[in-house]
């Protein structure tokens, strides 16, 4: 029997993508805007960053006796500091340090195990079984059974609070991170919940 077995690494690096950028938004020390008279605004430009790096291993039977298989493994990680498409990458936390959400990507799917198979039916000509050229023979020769089958691991999850820009001194609403400190209160000072 022959067996057929492959290695390969696959990786990638990207600079300058795509993405958004906010401006002048409320630092989170004096609660005041860069320039008072304008809200929050975005902007386009190439800042953001990427790699992905992947092993992969497969091991292929080639078709005898009427059988083959293969199996095909890959490890992988990506980690970027931009989202997809346009670089709407929605879970930045502090925009005034991007490269600090330099992270996972939100399809890091890490390993993934495929297998596939086909068999040929043992009926009809040339075959073990009717091979003598009669009609049960020509009805079921030819015929062959196959099946694919894969599995991963998830994608990663992103834990985030939305809260009202009134518990907020910044008034940044989205992309809070759950950072309990012990001792530290969760509110400023003078405001309570509930």
């Amino acid at each position: 029997h022959s067996f057929l077995g492959k290695i390969a690494y696959q990786g990638s690096e990207g600079h300058h993508l795509f993405s958004a950028v906010r401006f002048n938004r409320i630092n989170r020390l004096t609660g005041t805007r860069p320039i008072p008279t304008f809200g929050e605004f975005n902007q386009k430009g190439n800042n953001g960053n990427s790699n992905f790096h992947s092993l992969q291993v497969s091991m292929e039977r080639p078709l005898t006796s009427g059988w083959l298989w293969g199996t095909q493994y890959m490890w992988a990680h990506g980690l970027s500091d931009n989202g997809f498409g346009a670089g709407e990458y929605p879970h930045i936390e502090n925009y005034s340090c991007i490269k600090c959400s330099y992270s996972s990507t939100d399809i890091d799917i890490r390993q993934t195990l495929s297998v596939n198979t086909v068999y040929e039916l043992p009926f009809g000509p040339g075959k073990r079984f009717l091979n003598s050229g009669g009609v049960a023979g020509k009805l079921l020769g030819g015929w062959e059974l196959s099946g694919i089958g894969s599995a991963s691991t998830g994608r990663p999850i992103d834990i985030l609070v939305d809260v009202s820009s009134t518990d907020r001194p910044d008034g940044v609403t989205r992309n809070q991170r759950p950072d309990l400190v012990p001792g530290q209160r969760n509110l400023p000072a003078g405001r309570y919940s509930g």
